[in-house]
């Protein structure tokens, strides 16, 4: 009946009853969507913690249900509730 929190990531407008998060293979990053259609990657290995980017596009209003990253940390996808898949890549 009890549950500790360990950390806490703070991601504005997730306020919607699923959005399903993902990490890379090694644990060092994880990406979350929200309901305006951003998405928030944070380095997992820090505490506090470190926001490491912010992405978004001006054609993505939609919620982000889910993201995916790829084994190396260097590709992102992110799928949105209208149905398109969004993808960056680490330069």
């Amino acid at each position: 009946t009890e549950v500790d929190i360990l950390q806490k990531y703070p991601v504005p407008e997730c306020d919607i009853w699923f959005i399903k998060f993902s990490c890379d293979y090694h644990y060092k990053t994880a990406a979350i969507g929200n309901r305006e259609g951003k998405i928030f990657v944070w380095e997992l290995q820090s505490s506090p913690p470190v926001l490491i980017a912010r992405l978004s596009s001006i054609h993505s209003k939609s919620p982000i249900r889910q993201t995916a990253v790829s084994f190396d940390g260097s590709t992102l996808l992110a799928c949105t509730e209208e149905g398109q898949i969004w993808r960056w890549d680490a330069i």
